[in-house]
């Protein structure tokens, strides 16, 4: 039996923790393989690289991964893109926050956020 089947078609299914929209475009590249849309990306990027990883979709995460480095790492972001490619587990952003930090210490390093990367 498939999941209509057995919950019923008007069901509703509650998946926490996700945008709807996000998961509409993780269905769409499961199911379709197709990448949202440039502007989507943009917009929704650290929300679907978080749903992508937790979902196991890692051309989609790459491609929003991409974007968030592609974003801009500026001083005041620096700490926490380095914490958020940690925990998302995705190495390019990281490599390129790490780079940022690397080429710009003393700056980052007065940032609130530094802190927490260095407990991390």
């Amino acid at each position: 039996p498939d999941l209509a089947e057995i919950v019923g078609e008007n069901c509703i299914i509650p998946i926490e923790g996700v945008d709807s929209d996000v998961f509409q475009m993780i269905l769409r590249f499961i199911y379709g393989g197709e990448l949202p849309a440039k502007n989507s990306i943009k917009y929704n990027a650290r929300a679907i690289v978080s749903a992508a990883n937790r979902f196991g979709c890692t051309g989609l995460k790459l491609a929003a991964e991409a974007e968030v480095a592609t974003a801009g790492i500026t001083t005041e972001n620096a700490a926490d893109v380095i914490l958020f490619a940690d925990a998302t587990n995705c190495a390019m952003l990281k490599e390129a926050a790490m780079e940022y930090f690397v080429e710009n210490a003393q700056e980052v390093m007065v940032i609130n956020g530094f802190v927490e990367v260095a407990k991390s």
